[in-house]
């Protein structure tokens, strides 16, 4: 009896521990995202169909649906927490990555209505034809004799709540100050007030000078006269640096400069442009002359 007791006892020390009724074993996840899976490429290979035999307005449409699928999986995975309740539930990695791609393609999709309507061609055609119809416009008014350039930069009327019209416009002669600049510039100014313009630039320039003034909404549907225009304008001389490059700087600033012994002044660097065409036109002749000489020697002989 001894032995048989000492043989059971060393047999229960190998037979291993079973799990007592009370230890719970947990469940697997339950993976959703299947059926919205299922949908989205459903959907998907029918918006590519219809593409072939549909006009493009009608399939951007059915793109901007695209956040459905999204409504799709969050539904999915509430219904699956109800019923499941003793399981978790986990999103598929692909289905993931699906869902950041579908967001990027709803806000892709939301973006190009807006990028149709501010870049497309309704919209720069609209643009190009109010841009030509207010150059025109601007011909029209203005003696073309004083004029060199006149360009515009316009939103088109319609797409826009509040449409704007910068015209810039480059004059031809020479001004002796800025009172003669605005003396010519204030009937212009005039002239185009009743366009709607947003902001307009005049500009002027020869070999050592340029005048500009820059006038804003305010001021040019107001009846300004020249004096009150002549202290807006900005005068600026030409120079040559110590590269050799053309440069500008105010009026003032450069008469300082010139006065100070640290530059050619304006009228000296016109006159000494003259003189060095002159000097190259004369030599040039010169030249000339001397290769006519021998072949006319040569005809004569």
């Amino acid at each position: 009896m001894t032995n048989n007791t000492d043989h059971l006892t060393e047999a229960a020390e190998f037979i291993p521990d079973t799990p007592s009724s009370s230890t719970v074993v947990p469940k697997s996840p339950r993976y959703v995202g299947r059926i919205t899976l299922g949908v989205a490429l459903i959907f998907v290979g029918v918006v590519i169909t219809l593409s072939l035999f549909l006009p493009g307005q009608r399939i951007l449409f059915l793109i901007q649906l695209l956040p459905l699928i999204l409504v799709a999986l969050g539904v999915e995975v509430l219904v699956s927490s109800a019923r499941h309740k003793d399981r978790p539930v986990k999103v598929g990695f692909g289905l993931t990555l699906l869902s950041l791609l579908l967001i990027a393609g709803s806000v892709c999709s939301a973006m190009v209505p807006v990028l149709w309507e501010n870049y497309g061609p309704p919209y720069q055609n609209a643009r190009n034809a109010r841009e030509q119809a207010l150059e025109d416009d601007i011909y029209a008014v203005l003696d073309r004799s004083l004029l060199d350039r006149v360009s515009v930069s316009a939103s088109p009327e319609g797409f826009l709540d509040n449409p704007t019209a910068i015209a810039y416009i480059d004059l031809m002669g020479d001004y002796t100050d800025e009172a003669a600049f605005a003396e010519t510039v204030a009937p212009m100014v005039q002239a185009l007030s009743g366009m709607g313009l947003e902001n307009l630039s005049f500009r002027a320039s020869n070999t050592t000078d340029t005048w500009s003034l820059e006038l804003v909404r305010a001021l040019i549907q107001s009846d300004t006269a020249p004096e009150e225009l002549a202290p807006r304008v900005r005068h600026e001389r030409f120079y040559l640096n110590e590269y050799g490059s053309m440069v500008s700087t105010e009026a003032e600033a450069y008469d300082e400069m010139v006065e100070q012994g640290l530059l050619v002044s304006a009228d000296g660097l016109k006159q000494a442009r003259q003189e060095g065409w002159n000097e190259g036109y004369q030599q040039g002749v010169s030249d000339l002359r001397e290769e006519q000489e021998p072949n006319d020697s040569a005809n004569l002989s």
